[in-house]
This record gives C-alpha cells, structure tokens and sequence, in this order.
C-alpha cells in the first residue's frame, strides 16, 4: 500500500531515453493500471539508445493497462 518496489534512478550519459511529451516517470497502480494514464492513445512510447549510431534499441510500449511490450530499432 504505496511503498515503492523498485525505483531506478540514473541513466549512464551514453543512453538516451524519449518519452512522450517530457515524461519521466510514471507508476503502476495496485490494479496494474499505469498512473498517470496516457493522455493521447493507450500507451506511452519510450525509445531507449545509446550514443552509437546504427546500434539497436528498443523501443518499450506501456499500455494504460500495464501491459508491457518493446521491439527492436535501430538507433540514429
């Protein structure tokens, strides 16, 4: 009952991580809903690279239900 279980706090300088529209942080409800919900569509869209050009990344979607997927990109 809002004790936090994991939090993750730094990001080596090499990696870069896009969220939509500034986010930084979100959190799973205890119905496994995502707070704050998305304001457009049903997930949020974060793309994680690190500086190497051409390298693969992910890309990791968050549905407002809390289902997690992510696929492969590569990284410019």
């Amino acid at each position: 009952a809002g004790e936090e279980i994991r939090v993750f706090n730094e990001v080596h300088d090499s990696v870069t991580i896009n969220g939509p529209d500034g986010l930084t942080n979100f959190r799973f409800r205890a119905n496994g809903f995502v707070a704050p919900s998305p304001a457009s569509g049903a997930e949020y869209r974060f793309q994680v690279c690190d500086d190497r050009t051409g390298e693969k990344g992910r890309v990791v979607q968050v549905h407002t239900s809390g289902r997690i997927r992510h696929e492969t990109v590569t990284c410019g």
